[in-house]
């Protein structure tokens, strides 16, 4: 088990420091928030065709044919050094750390452009103008832009939770029960 602990921990930090690398020519360039756009539809293209991987692990095609690979489908749609990124993680063979080297450039990203990342949970869909409030009371609290998703959390009965990076808010009727019920116990104990 310490084992797996130790090959995740490295992996992380290995797809750490590719982010930061990336983050840094992004930041000397004067192009972070370009670089953000291109990582993201990188991602996606990634996380959508499941062949794409397949094509950069694959041992039976070889290192120029993957280059090709990679430059028919990005040379000129997404920044050089972009594409040379990703050309150099082929060549070293880290293609199983591409996608948690871009969200590591991600996540130093959005913290350079003074964005957070939060997902508001609600019993139903949100109207654009709750969400629209919430993303207000929100941005005022951190002072930071915040990219709000809302997803939907049938265990609440009513109210929202809010996460937000480590933080989470809730002010959801569950959470109010569940406070409730401890101050009982704690109080038939006590």
């Amino acid at each position: 088990m310490l084992d797996l602990w130790k090959e995740i921990t490295m992996n992380h930090e290995l797809a750490m420091r590719y982010g930061q690398s990336l983050f840094d020519i992004a930041k000397e360039k004067n192009c972070v928030d370009i670089f953000l756009k291109e990582v993201q539809e990188l991602k996606s293209v990634i996380e959508k065709e499941a062949g794409f991987v397949k094509v950069l692990m694959a041992v039976r095609i070889n290192r120029q044919e993957k280059h090709d690979f990679l430059n028919r489908l990005f040379k000129d749609k997404i920044q050089k050094e972009l594409l040379n990124f990703v050309h150099l993680i082929v060549d070293r063979k880290r293609v199983p750390y591409l996608i948690d080297s871009l969200e590591a450039y991600e996540e130093l990203a959005y913290e350079a452009l003074k964005i957070k990342l939060a997902v508001v949970y609600s019993a139903r869909l949100l109207t654009d103008d709750q969400i629209a409030k919430v993303k207000g009371k929100l941005e005022q609290n951190s002072g930071f832009q915040v990219l709000l998703r809302n997803e939907v959390d049938e265990s609440l009965i009513a109210g929202i939770k809010v996460k937000m990076g480590n933080q989470v808010i809730d002010i959801s009727t569950q959470y109010e029960i569940e406070q409730l019920k401890q101050r009982l116990l704690k109080g038939v104990r006590g």
